[in-house]
Formats: C-alpha cells, sequence, structure tokens
C-alpha cells in the first residue's frame, strides 16, 4: 500500500511539474535588442505572442505580403502563434512573423532554467534558421 501511495504522490508531482512548466511561457518576453516586448499567453491548448511595446511604436508592416496591412502599425500585432507545449520547456509546431522581412517562419521555443526563451524560425528543418533569445521581464501593458 505504502508502494502504491508512492508512486501516485510522485506521479502527482511530475505532472504538476510538467502543468508548471507549461505555463512558464505565459508572461512578458523582452528581444536582446531590447526595441521590443512580447506577451505570451495561452488561447486553448496553443500559446501566441503579442507585440505590445516597441521603441518604435508607430512603425508600420511594410513588408506584410498582404497590401491590405502594409498600413498599419505593428504594435498589438500577433506575431508568434500556434505552439503546442511540447514536455521539456519546449513548444512546437507554431509559427513565427518576421515584420522586418514580411515573412513568416515555422518555429520552435526553447525555454532555459531561469524561464527565459531562444525562439528558432526556420524554412522546412530548423538547422535552416535563425535563433533569437527572449529574456523574461515584469512589465504592465
Amino acid at each position: 500500500m505504502k508502494a502504491i501511495a508512492f508512486i501516485l504522490s510522485f506521479l502527482f508531482f511530475t505532472c504538476s511539474f510538467a502543468q508548471k512548466n507549461s505555463k512558464d511561457l505565459v508572461g512578458y518576453f523582452q528581444g536582446a535588442e531590447k526595441n521590443s516586448i512580447f506577451k505570451f499567453y495561452k488561447s486553448g491548448e496553443k500559446y501566441i505572442g503579442k507585440l505590445v511595446w516597441m521603441k518604435r511604436p508607430e512603425r508600420k508592416d511594410t513588408m506584410n505580403p498582404d497590401v491590405s496591412k502594409r498600413h498599419k502599425k505593428i504594435l498589438g500585432s500577433i506575431v508568434v502563434y500556434g505552439f503546442i507545449y511540447d514536455g521539456k520547456n519546449i513548444w512546437k509546431g507554431g509559427y513565427v512573423y518576421d515584420a522586418n522581412k514580411g515573412k513568416t517562419y515555422q518555429g520552435i521555443i526553447i525555454q532555459d532554467e531561469k524561464g527565459n526563451i531562444t525562439m528558432r524560425g526556420f524554412l522546412g528543418i530548423p538547422i535552416l534558421g535563425k535563433s533569437e533569445y527572449f529574456e523574461k521581464v515584469n512589465f504592465k501593458e
């Protein structure tokens, strides 16, 4: 009976830890160049990133492939979407929009032990991509 209680306790602890990690992506993250802050949140089973602060908030999405969106501001846009927690501090299956190039890339997000993230955008396979580092920050909208 003690063995069953131990196993159930272990499973509960492990599941609780995994749930905690999946929520660590929720919050605010600042890019390495400190010119933008993204708010990550969960919508259903997927994670989304919205641009909530920019050094140049008036900047328009002039490179967007959809001409009708080129007059809109980038600030407030959802630029990271569709990520699913895959365990071990990894989120996969999502997309990252790069407003500087007007391109959307597949992505993967990896979180370190401090809660900061590395987001990699790529075409086809992750090795053919670019990574950017984001630090978790306290921010109020």
